[in-house]
């Protein structure tokens, strides 16, 4: 389990990731973006780790840019930076 912390005077939004055998790993369900400094460092970072880019940073206009990565136990993660 991975628990993120309240911050009453910062952005973000607290919670947990949770694993348990009657959860099934996928790429079809909920995206959920989590808010990072450098798309390709953490693009980078994610590939040594064993996880694979599913989408290179990519333009979203004015709201900054994204990217889709895929974790070693094959969940679809976005990433989201202002630069």
């Amino acid at each position: 389990m991975a628990w993120f912390p309240v911050n009453e005077n910062a952005m973000g939004a607290p919670g947990s990731l949770v694993k348990a055998d009657e959860y099934t790993p996928s790429t079809a369900g909920t995206l959920v973006y989590f808010s990072v400094s450098d798309i390709e460092a953490t693009c980078k970072r994610a590939t040594t780790a064993g996880g694979s880019v599913l989408r290179e940073k990519m333009s979203i206009g004015e709201y900054g840019f994204v990217g889709l990565l895929l974790d070693t136990e094959g969940n679809r993660i976005g990433i989201h930076s202002r630069t």
